[in-house]
């Protein structure tokens, strides 16, 4: 129709440069992470009874954590403050005195707590013969639940969890097990001279594959593995960790793009007012509203369900919504959702 508006292509100039946009953050993202981690410098190992890498119990504080007791390890040790880090990878710096007032004697060899590792002997077919590091969750009057590395839950009745329990490996005499948490030395002209946390992904006969704090894997072979966990903290000794929790870059890029996509508006043809006004106000807005609250819940039920059920129960749901997204437009759309034998 002659005198209506057409809509214009992108130029490809700015094709290319919003391709090499998307290249280069995907680029940087991993040095991003390993430049945020924050470098702590170690002190003296040990000031009086705080000696880096020991494990202490602390009272829970604040209204979600008070009435129970935590294990923690400590990760540095200054002149008026002390670092731990969580079996969760969560880090907290304590004022001294505060610190000193939150500890607790540790629980007795055979006793457990909230919060702290412990090793069980497998149980069944499958798992008799071995031994698991699992995180205790959750303490009734009758049962103990505990998560396993694999992401798996299970809640044992307290006599049989109490007869599962075995020595925990300790890491400083060379000995460790699968999901334990153990402090490596790091190697290499990028990582010499610096220290990293991680948990022990999988050990073979041959090899010992571990998880870095920023999700990272890495396989070492066994002789390597055991010399890097062997050495021990020095003087002067940086130690590279998250000082932010996981979900943090995820929040932060959606921040960004909101808000580069608020600078492209600025040079909207008719104005950089009319842009915003199409970008916050548009038709387009009700709808893509409606389907981020939407997705915001599914999210939200499913990290709920993911604390309720095993890592196998929880992959067979995640791959049955296929199926019951499409039983769900069968039903509500009717025979204009009708589909062909290959689309089904």
């Amino acid at each position: 129709m002659a005198g209506a508006s057409t809509a214009q292509k992108p130029a490809l100039g700015f094709l290319a440069l919003l391709w090499a946009f998307f290249v280069i953050n995907r680029a940087l993202h991993p040095l991003a992470i390993d430049y945020s981690k924050a470098p702590s410098r170690r002190g003296a190992a040990e000031d009086g009874q705080l000696k880096v890498g020991t494990l202490v119990s602390l009272k829970g504080s604040g209204e979600r954590y008070s009435g129970y007791r935590y294990t923690a390890e400590i990760v540095d040790v200054g002149k008026d403050s002390v670092k731990v880090i969580y079996p969760d990878g969560g880090f907290k710096r304590y004022a001294r005195a505060e610190f000193e007032t939150m500890q607790v004697p540790p629980p007795k060899p055979g006793s457990y707590e909230v919060g702290m590792q412990v090793f069980l002997r497998g149980t069944g077919k499958r798992y008799e013969g071995r031994s698991y590091v699992a995180t205790v969750l959750d303490i009734t009057s009758d049962t103990v639940k505990v998560k396993y590395p694999g992401g798996g839950y299970k809640r044992f009745k307290k006599s049989l969890f109490e007869k599962l329990l075995a020595p925990m490996p300790n890491a400083q005499a060379g000995e460790y097990a699968v999901g334990q948490h153990v402090r490596l030395q790091g190697t290499g002209k990028w990582w010499s001279g610096r220290a990293y946390y991680a948990d022990i992904d999988d050990i073979t006969d041959e090899s010992v594959k571990v998880m870095y704090a920023d999700g990272t894997y890495k396989r070492f072979e066994k002789q390597h593995f055991e010399k890097l966990l062997a050495a021990k903290p020095t003087e002067g000794e940086e130690v590279r960790e998250l000082h932010y929790l996981k979900i943090t870059p995820v929040l932060m890029k959606l921040v960004l793009c909101l808000i580069v996509c608020d600078v492209i508006a600025l040079f909207h043809k008719d104005g950089w007012k009319a842009g915003l006004r199409e970008c916050h106000t548009g038709p387009s807005v009700p709808i893509f509203g409606f389907l981020g609250c939407v997705y915001a819940t599914g999210d939200f039920l499913e990290m709920a369900s993911m604390g309720g059920m095993d890592g196998a129960a929880y992959q067979i749901l995640l791959q049955s919504k296929l199926v019951i997204t499409a039983l769900m437009v069968w039903a509500i759309k009717g025979r204009s959702a009708k589909q062909t034998q290959t689309q089904w």
